[in-house]
């Protein structure tokens, strides 16, 4: 019996079918990697072009803020909506693309109000990917650097017998120049500083700084303001006019050169000046000098009286030195002969117009057979040409106060015995009553045995002497011995502290033994806080000898004349317009065009902002008290385009004085206790707050006190004193016209993204 064997066919087939299943598998798995890496790669490249269109996008708003930054007027220069589409990040385009738009969202007008918002928006593409990225910017005003100073000038700041105190810096972009001043802060210039005696850091040598737009920084308070028309504005005395007020003939030389003629006939040359003038059309040249007398003389034998004085000026401009000039007038009278009597003098400056002033008081007895004014250099300095225009001599009227001194007339005591509210001073060591010697009366006062020229014969006037007052001192002084000897009134006041001021001009009077002289000058006493003592004296310029005194008094200067053109006690503010029909100005704007007048301020109180338009030289904030604040806080007090000159002082505004209500209803005093009535029994510090502006040259005298910052945009002169303090509140807070170019910040969580919710940061170089 045959046995069969089992086939193996099936189990080949089932080998090949496992093969096959195996291979499958295989080619499945390969496939998945395959289609797992294209996935993962499609993945990369979305992230990739995800990536760059956020790049893209944030690169948009860098390129929106740097156009922003080089363009001022970027807001005109812009339309509201798309500034830039489809922008190619690369040349071959492989870097994605962007577009940039930028609106206002408040109105939609870029162009109408630079304090609106603004929200600039960037879209990044890149491939499939789109990124979209806004930021919401809000502008932010910087003031100019000159407000970061108590006082900044754009010409030279010249201290000139100042004392000046400030808090902050004094800088100029010019040079910084003091002669026998004491300045009492930091002062930095562009230029150089030298001088004077200065009490704080000097930066010689420093960068400029910005100063306001003079072509615009009016436009908004024009704009804004109220108008006050200048012939609404009169003071309570009119100016006497020329030639009742200047007693000299042609002062302004506009007339041919006569009556001026040179001093002795072939001393110097005249020519009419036509390129360098101060004022009008032509000044007079005095050229080929021979010595230090050469110089331009005009008869006053039919003005000049003995015993007045008279007030003397002219603006010289010296060709190509700096010397000292002055006045003097000469008479020859048939019972004094020939004298001269000097002014004091003043330091004129090469090739710069320099106001030349003093005063004179002439005293000769007998026919007078000659009398004449005339211009001077000092003798032992350069003698070079000189151009001189704008002459002025006027009579000064005579004090009317009451002479405050006791025995003046020094007619009390005995002969030998000791005078009468008299004694002497330390240093001297003989004062009593002569008999036998008297300019008037029968009695003087013996001055000698002095041991050092400042020593005298004093008298307290403590409890009359007033702060801020012009004085009227005379005495008539006779020398005891043969010779002659230098004579001035000095004012000693004693302040609480210890400190003392010797109050006194720079000049002397003459007095011989041959005859009695009179020697008079007017003295301002001004200081701050109380006054241990106040004495009056006088000293010799450096001589021991003796001297006599008769007939002394001392009277305050009856006030002089109010300018036509002043607002002189008034009230100025939101709520009160002294001028025209009344009409307020809810800001305290009030802009005055002076068409060329001259305007002044004096004994007011102002809270508001003044501003003055085309105003005449001279114009001034003249000698007195002034309250003065701006009704905006950072808004500027006062904006004069053109010069100015500001001579407030620290008396205080007292209305019993002016006779005025200074805080009537409208206008209460917002002081400690704001408050307002209608009586006259309140006083205010004199003081001006705020910024002070001028266009043109700025010119302090008295004893202004400011508080805020004063900005001026040609030179700053200084005289006597001045107190700065400084606010910065301004700087912070700039006003209209005094912000420099505008700078934006990015609101505070502003920055956002619109498409994807992956958090975003803000681009760097965005934020402020």
């Amino acid at each position: 019996m045959m046995i069969k064997q089992p086939t193996r066919m099936r189990r080949r087939a089932s080998t090949y079918i496992t093969v096959l299943g195996a291979s499958f598998l295989v080619s499945l798995l390969a496939l998945s990697a395959m289609l797992s890496h294209r996935i993962q790669r499609i993945r990369l490249q979305n992230a990739d072009d995800l990536q760059q269109a956020r790049l893209c996008a944030q690169a948009a708003l860098r390129i929106g803020m740097l156009r922003i930054d080089n363009n001022p007027d970027w807001r005109s220069l812009y339309s509201n909506g798309t500034w830039e589409s489809n922008v190619e990040m690369s040349s071959d385009g492989d870097a994605g693309v962007f577009t940039l738009e930028g609106i206002d969202p408040a109105d939609g007008d870029l162009r109408d109000d630079p304090d609106d918002p603004f929200q600039l928006t960037g879209v990044g593409q890149k491939g499939n990917a789109t990124q979209k990225m806004c930021v919401t910017l809000v502008p932010t005003h910087r003031g100019f650097h000159c407000l970061q100073a108590a006082l900044h000038a754009k010409g030279n700041v010249e201290f000139e017998n100042a004392i000046v105190h400030a808090d902050e810096r004094i800088s100029s972009n010019g040079h910084i120049q003091a002669r026998g001043s004491s300045v009492h802060a930091d002062v930095e210039a562009t230029g150089a500083i030298a001088g004077g005696e200065f009490y704080g850091d000097q930066t010689p040598d420093e960068q400029s700084k910005d100063l306001p737009d003079v072509n615009t920084l009016f436009n908004y308070y024009v704009a804004s303001g109220t108008p006050i028309d200048i012939r609404d504005i009169t003071g309570p005395v009119p100016v006497p006019q020329a030639p009742t007020w200047n007693l000299l003939s042609n002062p302004g030389i506009e007339n041919g050169i006569a009556p001026w003629v040179p001093w002795q006939e072939t001393s110097c040359d005249f020519v009419e000046e036509r390129g360098k003038v101060h004022r009008g059309k032509v000044s007079l040249k005095v050229k080929n000098r021979v010595n230090f007398q050469a110089g331009p003389v005009q008869d006053i034998a039919d003005v000049v009286r003995s015993g007045s004085s008279y007030y003397c000026q002219a603006w010289l401009r010296m060709k190509t030195v700096d010397v000292n000039a002055r006045f003097v007038i000469d008479v020859n009278s048939a019972g004094s002969g020939s004298q001269f009597w000097p002014s004091q003098t003043t330091w004129c400056v090469k090739d710069k117009w320099t106001l030349v002033a003093g005063t004179i008081s002439p005293i000769f007895t007998g026919r007078l057979h000659s009398a004449s004014l005339r211009v001077e250099t000092q003798n032992g300095e350069p003698v070079k040409d000189f151009f001189v225009d704008d002459v002025v001599m006027q009579t000064i009227p005579p004090a009317q106060g009451d002479n405050i001194l006791e025995n003046g007339d020094m007619e009390a005591g005995t002969h030998q015995g000791p005078a009468p509210n008299w004694v002497a001073s330390p240093g001297c060591l003989d004062v009593h009553c002569n008999g036998m010697q008297a300019c008037s009366g029968v009695k003087s006062t013996f001055v000698g045995s002095r041991t050092v020229a400042k020593s005298g014969t004093i008298q307290n006037v403590s409890s009359d002497l007033q702060n801020g007052e012009e004085y009227e001192i005379e005495v008539w002084a006779k020398k005891s011995t043969s010779g002659e000897i230098q004579l001035k009134p000095v004012l000693v006041i004693d302040e609480r502290g210890g400190e003392t001021q010797y109050i006194s001009n720079p000049w002397h009077s003459s007095v011989t033994h041959e005859g009695w002289t009179k020697v008079m000058q007017r003295l301002t006493p001004t200081w701050s806080g109380r006054i241990e003592s106040a004495y009056v004296t006088w000293q010799t310029a450096t001589s021991t000898d003796s001297f006599y005194l008769d007939n002394a008094s001392m009277r305050t200067v009856a006030p002089p004349s109010i300018p036509r053109r002043t607002i002189y006690r008034k009230v100025l503010s939101p709520g009160h317009n002294p001028y025209g029909r009344g009409i307020t100005n809810p800001l305290g704007i009030y802009v005055i065009d002076c068409r060329g007048l001259d305007i002044h301020i004096q004994s007011s109180r102002i809270v508001g902002t003044l501003v003055l338009l085309n105003p005449a030289q001279g114009s001034s904030v003249r000698t007195g008290p002034v309250h003065w604040q701006p009704a905006v806080p950072n808004f500027p007090a006062l904006l004069v385009d053109g010069s100015f000159e500001i001579h407030a002082d620290d008396s205080g505004l007292v209305e019993s004085r002016e006779q005025t209500n200074f805080n009537p209803p409208g206008t209460p005093f917002s002081g400690i206790n704001p408050s307002k009535d209608t009586d006259q029994n309140d006083t205010y510090l004199s003081r001006i707050n705020g910024i002070v502006y001028v266009s043109g040259n700025l010119r302090f005298g008295s004893h202004p006190v400011l508080g805020g910052v004063v900005v001026c945009g040609g030179e700053v002169t200084v005289a006597d004193f001045l107190d700065l303090t400084h606010n910065p509140f301004p700087a912070q807070n700039p006003p209209p016209g005094f912000r420099d170019s505008e700078h934006l910040r990015v609101l505070l969580d502003s920055a956002t993204k619109v498409v994807d919710s992956v958090p975003i940061v803000a681009p760097a170089g965005i934020v402020d």
